[in-house]
């Protein structure tokens, strides 16, 4: 895994590094302020974020929206349940400085939000029917290729409703290929938007990345079931 700490303050820093030098498979990143950290999460591969409530004047709270889809922890001198009632909240928050059950315990949420697709629940509804099995599995293929699709256009051109009605008719079919944390980043990303709230480019991208991960594993099914268009 390659983790994202955003802090400020050295010695904070350190204790991070020596905890996760023990951790020789992990990899950690660091962050002095939040710009720095917003750019890391649009142009590199992170698993998951471990922010200081507050560096310098800034907030993680006024930053928070650029990281929305991002799991993420606080760790803080005063941690609180105050970012709790954020459309995303904290996995969890520890008092400074992280220490190793700390690590510990967010190295095993993050492990449980790992997606292994699957047809179960497909393969159950159908009650076994090879040619309905085939109809559903080419129609989540249709409806996830068709929404990679219009995606760029509504985001880019601001076009909300649409991509609210978009969003929402995807949700369930997360459920279907048992891509439980898909199912509930789009459900957050549904009320995030009917709330107002301006969709950062971090959360657009992992749309588009939850919905090409869903099309790969169907494509994978396809073929090895030959289930192709007859």
């Amino acid at each position: 895994m390659t983790i994202l700490y955003i802090e400020d303050d050295i010695i904070d820093i350190k204790n991070c590094q020596l905890l996760m030098s023990r951790h020789t498979h992990h990899t950690v990143k660091i962050a002095k302020d939040f710009d720095t950290a917003i750019s890391i999460v649009l142009n590199e591969d992170i698993d998951f974020v471990i922010s200081d409530r507050r560096l310098g004047f800034d907030n993680f709270t006024e930053n928070w929206t650029h990281f929305f889809g991002m799991p993420f922890f606080i760790v803080s001198n005063q941690p609180d349940e105050s970012l709790f009632d954020l459309v995303q909240a904290p996995i969890a928050a520890y008092q400074k400085p992280i220490r190793a059950e700390h690590l510990e315990d967010m190295l095993s949420a993050i492990t449980k939000l790992e997606q292994e697709p699957n047809m179960a629940y497909a393969e159950n509804i159908t009650a076994g029917a090879p040619e309905m099995l085939r109809e559903m599995v080419l129609i989540l293929k249709d409806q996830f290729v068709d929404a990679v699709q219009r995606l760029p256009h509504l985001y880019e051109n601001g076009e909300t409703e649409e991509l609210i009605q978009v969003i929402h008719k995807l949700i369930s079919k997360f459920s279907v290929i048992s891509m439980k944390d898909s199912f509930a980043f789009f459900n957050l990303v549904e009320k995030y938007l009917r709330d107002g709230l301006k969709l950062e480019t971090y959360a657009y991208q992992r749309l588009l990345k939850d919905l090409n991960k869903g099309i790969d594993f169907i494509n994978q099914y396809i073929d090895l079931n030959e289930l192709h268009n007859s």
